[in-house]
C-alpha cells in the first residue's frame, strides 16, 4: 500500500518576455545630444540581455546594476534583474528588485506575479497569496490563478484550491497546467472519476506529456480500470528516457499486480 498523503505538486514554469520599446523620429531638424554608451542605461540593459543569451548571468547582473545606477527609474533593468536573481535562487535580491519595479509601476501584473513566486519560495505565504490576487485583479492573468490554486493545494485548502483552478480552466480551456493541477486536486479529494476526466483533458492539450500520461494512469488505477492503466504505463515506459520517471512507472506497474480493485494510489509529489 502507498501512503495516501503523498500527492504530486507541479512546479509551474513561468516564462516572461522582456520587451524593448523603440522610438522612431519621423523628422529631426537637429540631432539631440546623445549620452556616451557607457552612461546610457538602455545600452547597459541591452548588454545584459546579450550576456544572458550566452548564459552569462553574472555578467548580465553587472550590466543591470550599472543601468539602475545610471537611472534609478529604469524599470526594465529592475525587472530583468529580479528574473535572473530568481533563477539563481537569490530570493532576497529578487524580492528587492521586484518591489522596486512595483514602486515604479504599481499596476504591472507580471511584477506582482513574479514577486508572489519569490515570496512563496521564501515561505511568506500570506504575502504571496496577496501578490497573486493583485496580479489577477489587474489583468485576469490565468497563471496567477494557477499559482494561487497551487498555493492553496500545498496548504491543504483543497476546496479553495479546486474552486480557484476551476476558474482558471474556465478562462483558458487550453491550459495544460490548469487541467493537470485540477486532476491532482480532485485525486486528493477522492473524486477519482473526475480526476481522470481532468487528466484526459490535459493529455488532449499536450499529447506528448509523460506527466499527464502517468497521472492519468494513476487516476485509472484509482477508478479500478487496471487494464487501461497498465497499457498506458507500458506504452509510456517505451518512450520515457528520464530515469526518475521510468522508476515511477515501474513502481506503478508493480503495484497494479498487487492491488485489489478497492485499493487506490495517490499521485506522489514530484
Amino acid at each position: 500500500m502507498v501512503d495516501p498523503k503523498e500527492v504530486v505538486s507541479l512546479r509551474l514554469l513561468l516564462i516572461f518576455a522582456i520587451g524593448l520599446a523603440f522610438v522612431n523620429c519621423a523628422s529631426a531638424p537637429r540631432e539631440k545630444p546623445t549620452l556616451p554608451k557607457e552612461k546610457d542605461p538602455q545600452y547597459q540593459y541591452e548588454l545584459a540581455q546579450t550576456a544572458l543569451r550566452y548564459g552569462l548571468e553574472d555578467e548580465a547582473i553587472k550590466y543591470l546594476n550599472q543601468a539602475s545606477a545610471l537611472d534609478p527609474n529604469h524599470y526594465p533593468s529592475f525587472y530583468l534583474l529580479g528574473v535572473i536573481q530568481s533563477q539563481k535562487r537569490n530570493f532576497f535580491e529578487a524580492e528587492r528588485a521586484f518591489r522596486k519595479c512595483l514602486e515604479l509601476k504599481p499596476d504591472q501584473a507580471d511584477a506582482h506575479l513574479r514577486l508572489g513566486v519569490v515570496l512563496e519560495e521564501m515561505l511568506e505565504l500570506a504575502e504571496a497569496e496577496e501578490e497573486y490576487k493583485k496580479a489577477y485583479t489587474i489583468n485576469g492573468n490565468v497563471e496567477s490563478l494557477i499559482n494561487l490554486a497551487k498555493l492553496y493545494y500545498d496548504q491543504k485548502k483543497l476546496d479553495l484550491a479546486l474552486e480557484t483552478v476551476e476558474k482558471a480552466t474556465e478562462k483558458d480551456n487550453r491550459s495544460f497546467p490548469a487541467f493537470n493541477l485540477q486532476g491532482v486536486i480532485l485525486n486528493e479529494l477522492g473524486r477519482y472519476a473526475e480526476a481522470v476526466s481532468s487528466f484526459r483533458n490535459a493529455l488532449k492539450i499536450d499529447p506528448q506529456s509523460d506527466v499527464a500520461r502517468i497521472n492519468l494512469a494513476v487516476g485509472l488505477i484509482n477508478t479500478g480500470n487496471l487494464k487501461e492503466a497498465r497499457e498506458l504505463l507500458e506504452k509510456t515506459l517505451e518512450r520515457v528516457k528520464d530515469q526518475n520517471l521510468r522508476k515511477r512507472i515501474l513502481e506503478y506497474l508493480e503495484k497494479i499486480m498487487e492491488l485489489s480493485s478497492g485499493d487506490t494510489i495517490p499521485i506522489p509529489e514530484n
